[in-house]
């Protein structure tokens, strides 16, 4: 997976269930720039929704970011 480092950052956010407000208020940025950062992800992924992405991430061994930072830790 290609993804700038500003999408996989949304990814990983989208995957944890938040919503675009949310993720914009994460990242400090807008709701319409979480918006083009996954469109861009879906497109590149050829994913059809944001449901289609969470499955993707959790077939594919994808872990919240959170859960990826615990672990590296232990």
């Amino acid at each position: 997976m290609t993804l700038t480092n500003a999408e996989e950052r949304v990814f990983f956010e989208v995957i944890q269930g938040f919503t675009n407000k949310e993720i914009g208020e994460h990242l400090f940025i807008s709701d319409r720039t979480v918006q083009a950062h996954l469109r861009n992800i879906l497109r590149k992924l050829n994913l059809k929704n944001r449901s289609h992405l969470v499955r993707f991430a959790f077939e594919n061994g994808y872990k919240p970011q959170d859960q990826l930072e615990n672990n590296q830790s232990d």
